[in-house]
Order: structure tokens, then C-alpha cells, then sequence
């Protein structure tokens, strides 16, 4: 079987490269252009934004332990809140990565407080009362509580063997979250503007030097 580690560090790595080139994308002035430039919006989804990351590394950690079979109860874990073999390894910091118990609380957990938390900035979002926040705050609201319904129905789903299109659709909405959250920073971020006239851009291609070359 693969190491959870490395699955972890392998999904992470990945998704740094999506997020890069979708903020690449968007700082391009290519995406769409809006900008909101809420200090406050911008600190709570960067909260957001790392504790997800984190989610999706012990989604890595659940997958790579196959923990889903070690408890797939809801929304006990196996008739407990906590039980006393999430604390069996020693030294004890080690259940946080290799008790799959543990690993289950903690995720199960974090993906609450990521839905109370996505919960409140799509609210936010939405009390701005503009065209694309409205959008863009049901949005997160949606995907956000989709996401917590997929993870408990694949969850329950490994009573009965392993649930590959459940789990992979999980993981796809946590990845649409993911872009979702980094696309309000984005348009929230005061110091968006100032990347127009930044080196950054000239990694990326100009239309005229395109059609010049084509000609």
C-alpha cells in the first residue's frame, strides 16, 4: 500500500500547482474583474483557507490508512465521540498521524468547523449585496455543505466495500472548495491592483507578440 505520507505530500504538491496557476490566471486580469477589498474577508478566508489545506491533508492521511473501514459510523465514532484507542500510540503527538481513529475524529471535526466557517463567509459575502459577491457567497455556501453530506455518505458507504465514485467525488468538491476560497482572497486582497504592474506577468505570454508571430 502507498505510505499516507507520501500520498499527502503528493496531493498537496499538486494542488500548490493548480492553486498557482489558477491565481496566475486570475491576477492576469483574465478572470473576472472585480474586486471587493474587504480586510475582513480577506483574514477569515485565509483562516479558511489553511485549515483546509490541512483537511485535505488528513484526507490524504484517511485515504492512505484506509480509515474508512477503521469507523464508518455517523455521527458517532464507533459509539463514542472519542474513544480511548485514539490515545493507544506512544509518543502521543504520533496518533495525529498514524491512529486512524484519531485521524477520523480530526477530520470529521475540522470538516465542521470548515462548513460553520464557509457557512459565515458566504454569508458575508452575500450582505454585500453586489452581483458578483452574491454569486459567489451562495456558492461557497452550496459547496461547502455538499462537500459535509458527500464525506458522510462515503463514510457510511464503507459498510459495504470500498466506495471509489463517492470518494473521488468528495475529493473533487474539496478541490472546487479549495479554488473557490482562493478566488475570494484573490478579490478581497487590497493589494490585488499593484500585481498589474509587477515582473509577474512577464512569464506569461502577450497577445500581441502572439499575433505577431503568427503573421
Amino acid at each position: 500500500s502507498v505510505s499516507h505520507y507520501r500520498l499527502a505530500l503528493h496531493l498537496i504538491t499538486a494542488l500548490f500547482l493548480l492553486s498557482y496557476i489558477f491565481w496566475l490566471y486570475q491576477v492576469s486580469g483574465k478572470g473576472i474583474k472585480w474586486d471587493m477589498k474587504n480586510k475582513h474577508v480577506f483574514n477569515f478566508g485565509l483562516a479558511l483557507f489553511i485549515i483546509l489545506c490541512i483537511q485535505i491533508i488528513y484526507g490524504a492521511f484517511m485515504s492512505g490508512l484506509k480509515a474508512g473501514f477503521a469507523a464508518p459510523t455517523f455521527p458517532l465514532i464507533n459509539e463514542s465521540i472519542l474513544p480511548s484507542i485514539a490515545f493507544k500510540h506512544e509518543p502521543l503527538y504520533m496518533n495525529l498521524f498514524n491512529n486512524k481513529i484519531m485521524i477520523h475524529f480530526i477530520h470529521r471535526t475540522l470538516g465542521f468547523l470548515i462548513m460553520v466557517m464557509g457557512c459565515y463567509l458566504g454569508y458575508t459575502l452575500i450582505k454585500e449585496k453586489a452581483k458578483h459577491t452574491l454569486k459567489s457567497g451562495i456558492l461557497i455556501i452550496l459547496i461547502v455543505c455538499t462537500q459535509v453530506l458527500l464525506g458522510i455518505i462515503t463514510l457510511l458507504s464503507f459498510k459495504n466495500g470500498t466506495p471509489i465514485m463517492l470518494a473521488s467525488l468528495h475529493q473533487i468538491t474539496a478541490i472546487i472548495l479549495l479554488l473557490c476560497i482562493l478566488y475570494i482572497l484573490i478579490r478581497s486582497k487590497n493589494s490585488i491592483p499593484s500585481f498589474a504592474d509587477s515582473k509577474v506577468y512577464d512569464i506569461l505570454p502577450e497577445k500581441n507578440s502572439d499575433n505577431q508571430s503568427q503573421n
